[in-house]
């Protein structure tokens, strides 16, 4: 696969308010002027969906053949999602043998309620696209990870994802986050948080702009040094590691054989100064980039 075009466009002012579409109309346009400006050539186009817009779940199964498992995910609807199973989306991603009953397997049962998929259609359908792939950012982690495997093995850079060892793939995003704990190329793990960049921005905004959320003004405060900028960013790293380590004491708490000993992260919110360093010093972990 080979990107031929790239484009991108900010968000209309007010029409998106703490990830809820309030403004369709202006999603739309701005969709289309993206679309015109990339000069893309196909109208079949994929969305990858918010952590918090899908509900996942670890579950075992009994062994069955993979064609039967998406009628049998939703049956299992009604025992692990608080919707109805004719008010979601359901999909699911095949683990292996489960580890604690030999004669079961594991699933991630996912399930996306159909109003927030029909939002979308509906979106791109105004802006002349359609809507033909759907994908889940903690997911996207995870093929990410498939293809940086493959190029390190091809480079001669396996050592960069030893399968002895976990490793977490995190991507910090602004309102969002999401990581994915993989061992020996398997998904032992996949969660998603509220917290991101907007964090920092919003300490910034009450501390040193009597709460205006200017994005011009934050970025520049963001390359200063002030004593009160200071104090917005460690609260910040502060905040982020502490909802970090949840998330991997709780994994190395029930895999204790394997820890996560090496974390690859992306996104915006790692873009601050000497980011990577406040990481690995306050996690214990060694800490690379990924793209």
């Amino acid at each position: 696969c080979i990107v031929s075009s790239i484009a991108e466009c900010k968000t209309p002012e007010m029409s998106v308010i703490e990830n809820v579409i309030i403004d369709s109309d202006a999603v739309s346009n701005s969709i289309s002027s993206l679309y015109q400006s990339g000069k893309f050539k196909g109208r079949d186009v994929a969305i990858g969906l918010n952590s918090n817009e899908v509900i996942v779940k670890k579950i075992d199964i009994p062994v069955m053949a993979e064609k039967d498992i998406i009628d049998y995910a939703y049956i299992e609807v009604a025992n692990h999602i608080p919707y109805k199973p004719d008010e979601v989306y359901v999909d699911y991603i095949l683990l292996g043998s489960s580890e604690k009953d030999e004669t079961k397997m594991s699933i991630f049962l996912i399930a996306c309620k159909k109003d927030i998929i029909e939002t979308y259609d509906s979106i791109l359908k105004e802006a002349g696209l359609r809507l033909k792939y759907v994908d889940c950012d903690v997911f996207a982690l995870y093929n990410i990870h498939e293809i940086q495997m493959q190029k390190a093995t091809e480079e001669g850079r396996e050592d960069d994802y030893k399968s002895d060892m976990s490793h977490a793939f995190i991507n910090i995003g602004y309102s969002s986050s999401s990581a994915v704990i993989l061992f020996n190329g398997k998904i032992m793990m996949a969660t998603s948080s509220g917290f991101g960049t907007k964090f920092i921005d919003k300490n910034i905004s009450d501390s040193l702009l009597d709460g205006e959320l200017d994005h011009n003004k934050i970025e520049e405060y963001k390359k200063g040094s002030s004593e009160e900028y200071i104090s917005c960013y460690y609260d910040y790293f502060d905040y982020i590691t502490g909802e970090l380590s949840m998330a991997l004491n709780h994994y190395n708490g029930t895999n204790p054989e394997f820890p996560v000993e090496h974390i690859h992260i992306s996104g915006g919110g790692i873009l601050l100064e000497n980011a990577l360093m406040e990481l690995e010093t306050r996690l214990g972990v060694e800490v690379t980039l990924f793209n």
